[in-house]
């Protein structure tokens, strides 16, 4: 017996010391939780973050008689509401779906909005105590008809605002546009000549730097390949990979998604791959190369690999990326990472224990800050509450 209670003690600390190891670089803290209380009535129960600017920008499902969505902003310790499904759109009727907002570091948050009674749709700006269009349904579309749907929206420190939509009644059936100083210009537009040869089709996931860049990927009709991811401006629209191109890891790249553009030009994006040991993982195109940010069987600090990269990342200006992935061959089944220079450390591992007790059990969305810190959304066994809203600050530099 003596013996026995010797070895539970040693595998104690053993376990004691795992625990340590895996969130020795990162000290966690409760922005929300569910449970809390919604600023302007309400309860939060479920999150989603979307930025990390100093400030954090999330979603949140409440409950509040029928539940609804609210886009909050927490600062600190101060949390406010910006809108929410249920509230009167300045343009008249009540806005029924909030989606794509962004948040820049001024503190300028940018939204599209759909409702009903009014306008249908239209993207806004947060003013200094109210929302302002930025553009509508049926506004006129540079070149030449009418804006009639948009699918995204982004924005810039410089307040410009870039966005997706279709066009009905113009020469270009859909476009890349951006906002600035209220003038709205094309940036591209289907039809339009590509660096692969052949014509642009449709344009889906859209990032704008601080240079005035856009990423994007586009899909090209009767070109070298069916698609690639381009970066865009004002004076031109080039290449930065297509499918079929090599990759880094070997064999070709076989699908691209998700395009991320920070202010020095480069682009982080997902792809998977054909002929390759390797058969998806994270990229980044700088200086005219591309290379490997983190793939699958990419070993891990702490034991076991990576099996699966999923399409929830981050990418802030110092070329930092944060990703969740799952774990094979590990103690722990997924978590949350960094890549840089082909270095993958974690920042948190299911397992890990959390600022309302209890072990994380679920762990998505992480949003990279440019001070290093990291927030995301996390599911919690035997804590305080069962889901919560998490900011990875870093312990060392």
């Amino acid at each position: 017996m003596k013996l026995l209670r010797v070895f539970i003690g040693l595998a104690m600390l053993v376990l004691l010391w795992l625990g340590s190891a895996q969130s020795a670089s990162f000290k966690f803290r409760k922005v929300v939780a569910a449970g809390d209380g919604a600023p302007q009535g309400g309860v939060l129960t479920d999150f989603d973050p979307v930025a990390n600017t100093g400030a954090i920008l999330f979603d949140a499902l409440v409950k509040k008689g029928e539940p609804f969505h609210g886009i909050y902003v927490a600062r600190g310790s101060s949390l406010s509401r910006v809108v929410a499904t249920g509230d009167a759109s300045p343009l008249g009727g009540t806005f029924i779906d909030l989606h794509s907002a962004a948040l820049n570091s001024r503190g300028t948050l940018v939204f599209l909005g759909s409702a009903v009674g009014g306008v249908p749709q239209a993207i806004f700006v947060t003013g200094s105590h109210h929302l302002k269009k930025v553009v509508a349904v049926n506004d006129a579309a540079p070149g030449g008809g009418v804006l009639r749907e948009f699918n995204q929206v982004t924005l810039n420190d410089a307040d410009a605002v870039a966005f997706i939509a279709r066009i009905e009644g113009g020469g270009v059936p859909r476009g890349v546009f951006v906002v600035s100083a209220g003038v709205v210009e094309r940036v591209v537009g289907a039809g339009d000549p590509t660096a692969i040869g052949g014509r642009f089709g449709e344009f889906i996931n859209l990032s704008l730097n601080n240079r005035g860049e856009m990423a994007f990927e586009g899909r090209v009709h009767g070109g070298s390949a069916p698609s690639g991811i381009f970066v865009g401006s004002k004076s031109g629209v080039r290449k930065t990979v297509a499918v079929g191109d090599p990759s880094p890891v070997g064999g070709t790249f076989k699908d691209l998604a998700l395009p991320v553009l920070n202010d020095h030009g480069d682009v982080l994006f997902w792809a998977s791959l054909g002929g390759a040991e390797v058969p998806a993982g994270l990229f980044l195109a700088a200086d005219g190369a591309i290379t490997k940010m983190a793939v699958r069987g990419d070993p891990l600090s702490g034991g076991g690999r990576l099996s699966f990269i999923g399409l929830s990342y981050s990418f802030n200006h110092k070329g930092i990326v944060a990703f969740e992935a799952a774990i094979s061959d590990g103690e722990a089944s997924a978590g949350i990472f960094l890549a840089r220079k082909g270095k993958v450390t974690p920042v948190v591992r299911v397992g890990d224990g959390t600022p309302l007790g209890g072990r994380f059990i679920s762990l998505t969305a992480p949003k990279i800050g440019p001070d290093g810190t990291v927030v995301f959304a996390g599911g919690v066994e035997g804590g305080q509450a069962a889901s919560g809203l998490f900011l990875a600050v870093p312990t060392k530099k």
